[in-house]
């Protein structure tokens, strides 16, 4: 189904954060996210720095109420105590916070669930279509993303999904009147409910991999694993206008309602700040910037092919790839996510197309198909395969960093003592 786009958003233009994410979400107060070796890291806004937090996880997400939970690898889901994480009963592949009483999360087969946390239960939420992405705002408004990328809204009022024009690979819901996704090629699109249709976020140049929209705007991270920070270009719905919307239904409606009171409103005077939680500073374990590997640029316009890892099935089995369904099915590739088709085509030649770089310093399956596994390959992110070729570095002569003697070491080592200023750790340009 083609999307219909109208003008720009309503985004100012992209200032570039220090660091690199996997997976990234923004509340009012703070920017979460997991890198590429799946470490976690938060922000304070407007002008805090990255500290990591304990644990390791692949999805986040994080509400203006200062909610956090993340999401493991092995599909495990946690939740942030304050001063720890809290293991939450059940496992998901996808995570979405819109605030304590609003999380909603997808799994591995697709099922969609709300958690009650008066039970500490997951309650189902039917739908006609497995979800591949699903995103619930602060007032409730939920969206999700199906497996053929297909874009679904779910109306209260009639205790349905709705679809609506466009296809995406994932969604960010703030509320009711602000909805961003984007898709396989890595456009960024975000929606007018009131028309359903889409505005092309032109500015964002580089393939984009994450998007989170919330109170400062957008968040995106890079195919490159770059971070960039849009901010809101105009005023936003305020919380009364939301809580219009949500009282409305939520949806096209709810969101048209909203935006009208929100500009009476604006007018009339400012709202009060709300009061937003934060989890305390004291608990950090370690400062620092989300570090990981950056791949070569490349330009935007580049079409999905079937992925070379998986060869197109979708799944890596006992014997090398194969079909989901098939009895040797071991997992879903770690190239195309199981989507099939990628842009990542060119085999990394640090891990040559395994992803993970074992004891020795040779390449291997990524964690957990390899006993020795023990850090994601620094070329390539963990990804197996590029956009582009990669050249070994000259300086570091493909290591990637330098030991107490100032001779050429892979990063694990136990003698590694810094990266190589020319390729910042990766090896291969």
């Amino acid at each position: 189904m083609a999307m219909p786009v109208s003008a720009n958003g309503t985004f100012g233009a992209p200032t570039a954060l220090d660091g690199q994410l996997a997976d990234v979400s923004a509340s009012a107060t703070q920017v979460v996210g997991v890198n590429a070796t799946q470490q976690i890291y938060q922000r304070a806004l407007p002008m805090g720095t990255w500290h990591q937090l304990p644990g390791a996880a692949v999805r986040v997400s994080v509400a203006d109420d200062g909610t956090l939970w993340v999401v493991t690898a092995q599909d495990q889901i946690f939740r942030w105590a304050g001063t720890a994480w809290q293991a939450v009963p059940g496992a998901l592949k996808e995570i979405s916070v819109g605030s304590a009483a609003q999380i909603v999360g997808s799994n591995a087969s697709g099922q969609i669930y709300r958690f009650d946390a008066m039970a500490n239960s997951w309650a189902l939420v039917p739908a006609p279509f497995a979800a591949a992405s699903v995103s619930v705002g602060t007032d409730g408004t939920l969206y999700a993303v199906d497996s053929g990328d297909n874009v679904h809204r779910f109306e209260p009022m009639m205790n349905q999904w709705i679809q609506i024009p466009g296809q995406l690979k994932q969604i960010s819901c703030h509320n009711a009147a602000s909805v961003v996704g984007v898709n396989r090629l890595g456009h960024v699109y975000q929606l007018a409910p009131a028309s359903n249709t889409w505005s092309h976020i032109s500015s964002l140049h580089a393939p984009v991999n994450r998007v989170s929209v919330g109170t400062n705007g957008l968040y995106v991270v890079g195919i490159d694993s770059s971070i960039n920070h849009l901010p809101h270009a105009i005023t936003t719905v305020n919380a009364a206008a939301a809580t219009t919307a949500a009282m409305m239904g939520g949806g096209a409606f709810g969101a048209f309602v909203g935006n009208i009171l929100g500009a009476m409103q604006a007018q009339a005077a400012t709202p009060p700040p709300m009061q937003m939680g934060v989890p305390p500073q004291g608990v950090v374990v370690q400062q620092g910037m989300p570090t990981g590997p950056v791949l070569q640029h490349v330009p935007t316009m580049i079409a999905p092919s079937p992925c070379k890892k998986c060869g197109g099935k979708g799944g890596l089995g006992t014997f090398g790839p194969c079909e989901p369904g098939s009895m040797h099915f071991k997992a879903t590739c770690n190239v195309c996510d199981g989507t099939r088709v990628t842009i990542l085509q060119h085999e990394c030649p640090m891990c040559h197309g395994k992803g993970g770089i074992d004891t020795w310093g040779k390449g291997c399956d990524i964690v957990p198909q390899h006993m020795h596994f023990k850090q994601a390959c620094p070329a390539c992110a963990g990804k197996c395969y590029t956009l582009n070729h990669l050249h070994k570095c000259s300086h570091c002569s493909g290591h990637g960093w330098f030991d107490t003697w100032d001779k050429p070491c892979m990063p694990g080592s136990m003698h590694a003592k810094r990266q190589c200023a020319h390729c910042h750790g990766k090896a291969y340009n």
